[in-house]
């Protein structure tokens, strides 16, 4: 038998180890009450505490604690971990919480559990309606699970109107029903997350590529950032942006772009031409104000990024951008008032001098009562991809897609559907030029970090893009020096100038997005070169493809002619046609700037017919020519106009079993410039 002391000893042991385990246990509860009572509540941190707790605990289950515990993983990465929290907290005390339903709602939700989440969500929406509207609100914490209801300030304090409320949950209920049906018909596309590659132990998100898919940048909260420095709030360290280039697909180690990119502050790139040489990124002063700002690549340094211009940015918060291939349109995102609601989706023009125009609201056809953010225009030059809240979704931010017609009208968005989709936000898509794969960033479990950017690959019948990447590189051609030189496209149909880029300054490379169904002119020109012309018909039902057009350009030296490739003239006649113009008016600055060079305008034709009525005709077109040149303000004594008709072809008439190569007839029917003197 064991003696009295010992049996007393024993227990003053037990009691006193309770009493420091619950010590303890209380110790880490308040430190999590704590961080979940700050202004910006310290979501992960508090877990860590009351995790720790709920193990000291073991099989005694505490209410509050599993009520929090719920309340912090639904702000996590690992939000559907807040179900057994939540259905443990609501069978303990039903009455625990006004918003336990809808927190338990919202869990289910995101976890696809469709039919349990309309449910509760129909539960709590009963109780509200019974409430009294004047004296029940409900926290802005709960509110913003799917930050659909944004206060003007972060306070906890803030309160929705149960009214609000009830609308936010209506709208709940319906994307419950939407997430069903999406989720009986799944796309066929394969989602991998990208890779450690891209993706960190950190937040990876917002990538933006080059129409080609030859440079990826993104923006990271990763160790490694440009001021070192973490925010108060989370404990992150501040945004930077990355890039990545990839070689024989595979994507190199992101490196931290540094200054001047970079800075102390939060910095993301949201936007990049479709030549990867021009991006936008959203930056924060220390005002904490948020603008879009555009920085230029020159060789192989970007430059300081500037802040667009007023009108664009504005006293409100503007992010995310997309430049259209031709760059002559941006689209963003701004939550200005007069919108539709939360923050739309803009489009401005760019002016003839380079500024841009006043910015136009797309619209209710695009934009919702709710927010639209992640904005991109495909290459094709008309289909707009976007994230919203406010269209059919599953929950949270879903992906569409919109078409804009001729007459700049945008169609009905389209949901992308699931598995891209999911209850939770899926942000930030782009999609390359082929249409094969796409990008975007998700927080999905199992990921590397809280969030990471993924890869998608889209079957065939979808990649099916009406659109042409032209690409080279730009040289002297007599030393093979890379140029840096202007590269202008025009719409030969329309006789417009509907894009001008800057061939890199120190690669050469040009890179420029052509949507089918136009025919052309695209000329090269620099200063002290004679200028390079070329003629793009692109057929209505041309697929995606790749043209590498490598370009020498000659120095303005006696001997150095070129083709006028973009000079046409009526069947049989020379009469010039309308589409010859920017042509000739090409011809017309190269002569005003280079005042001391005389040249000879020369027409050559085919072999079909006599070559009497070919070399008449060849002269009459270069006459045509010349008078066109005086009338601007050439003298005639600098311009000389001979005919060669068929003598000098630069490509057979016929092939080697005697039929017509048309392809080579139509090369040597042209008209060319040399200069003489």
């Amino acid at each position: 038998m064991r003696p009295f002391f010992l049996l007393f000893a024993s227990l003053f042991i037990f009691f006193q180890t309770s009493l420091a385990a619950d010590k303890v246990v209380r110790s880490l509860i308040n430190k999590g009450n704590e961080q979940l009572g700050e202004i910006t509540p310290l979501y992960s941190f508090a877990l860590k505490n009351y995790l720790k707790a709920h193990d000291l605990l073991g099989e005694d289950q505490d209410a509050d604690l599993e009520y929090n515990i719920g309340v912090c993983y639904l702000n996590t990465i690992d939000k559907t971990k807040a179900i057994p929290h939540l259905e443990a907290a609501y069978k303990l005390d039903p009455d625990i919480s006004d918003e336990i339903l809808y927190l338990l709602a919202t869990a289910y939700h995101l976890n696809k559990e469709f039919d349990k989440a309309y449910k509760h969500y129909s539960k709590y929406k009963s109780t509200l309606d019974s409430k009294d509207y004047q004296e029940k609100k409900v926290s802005y914490l709960i509110a913003n699970l799917f930050r659909d209801i944004r206060p003007t300030s972060v306070d906890l304090d803030s309160q929705v109107p149960i009214e609000g409320m009830g609308k936010v949950v209506a709208k709940r209920m319906k994307e419950c029903k939407e997430g069903e049906k999406l989720l009986e018909s799944p796309k066929k596309v394969e989602i991998k997350n990208i890779g450690i590659g891209i993706n960190s132990a950190f937040p990876d998100y917002a990538p933006v590529i080059s129409a080609d898919e030859a440079v990826m940048f993104f923006t990271s909260r990763r160790d490694n950032s440009t001021g070192g420095n973490t925010t108060e709030y989370d404990g992150k360290y501040y945004e930077d942006v990355y890039v990545s280039i990839k070689i024989r697909d595979t994507w190199t180690v992101p490196e931290n772009l540094g200054k001047p990119i970079n800075d102390e502050l939060h910095n993301s790139c949201i936007g990049l031409s479709a030549n990867g040489e021009t991006m936008f990124l959203y930056q924060v002063d220390e005002a904490h104000k948020g603008d879009i700002f555009i920085s230029k690549l020159k060789g192989d340094v970007w430059g300081k990024p500037k802040r667009l211009e007023e009108g664009i940015n504005t006293e409100f918060y503007e992010r995310s951008a997309s430049l259209s291939a031709d760059e002559r349109t941006l689209f963003f995102v701004s939550d200005r008032p007069k919108g539709a609601g939360g923050s739309d989706i803009y489009m401005v023009k760019k002016k003839a001098d380079g500024t841009w125009d006043r910015p136009k609201n797309l619209g209710r056809k695009v934009n919702t009562a709710f927010d639209e953010d992640g904005v991109f225009f495909h290459p094709d030059g008309k289909t707009l991809y976007f994230s919203s809240k406010g269209h059919d979704g599953m929950g949270g931010f879903d992906i569409y897609k919109t078409t804009m017609d001729a007459s700049g009208r945008f169609s009905s968005p389209v949901n992308l559907g699931y598995p891209i989709n999911t209850p939770d936000d899926d942000i930030y898509f782009v999609l390359g030029a082929s249409g094969e794969k796409g990008y975007y960033s998700s927080a999905k479990q199992g990921g590397k970090g809280e969030q990471d950017i993924y890869e998608i690959i889209f079957p065939k019948e979808e990649q099916e893009q009406k659109l042409t990447l032209l690409t080279g590189v730009i040289t002297d051609a007599e030393t093979n020096e890379t140029l840096e030189a202007k590269v202008i496209i025009e719409d030969i149909g329309k006789n417009e100038v509907v894009g001008e880029i800057t061939s890199n300054s120190k690669t050469g490379k040009y890179l420029i997005a052509l949507p089918s169904g136009k025919n052309y002119a695209i000329s090269v020109n620099k200063k002290g070169y004679l200028f390079h012309s070329e003629n793009f018909n692109i057929a209505e039902n041309t697929n995606f493809q790749k043209l590498q057009k490598d370009i020498a350009l000659n120095k303005l030296k006696v001997g150095a002619k070129i083709v006028l490739n973009n000079i046409f003239f009526d069947f049989a006649k020379a009469t010039l046609d309308s589409t010859s113009f920017a042509e000739l008016d090409r011809v017309f600055a190269l002569l005003k700037e280079n005042p001391e060079i005389n040249v000879e305008i020369s027409g050559h034709t085919d072999n079909k017919g006599s070559a009497d009525y070919n070399k008449k005709l060849s002269e009459r077109r270069a006459e045509t020519v010349v008078n066109y040149l005086v009338d601007k303000g050439i003298t005639k004594e600098r311009l000389t106009a001979k005919g060669y008709g068929p003598d000098r072809p630069i490509a057979p008439n016929s092939n080697k079993d005697g039929s017509d190569n048309e392809e080579g007839r139509a090369l040597n029917r042209r008209t060319e410039f040399e200069i003489l003197k």
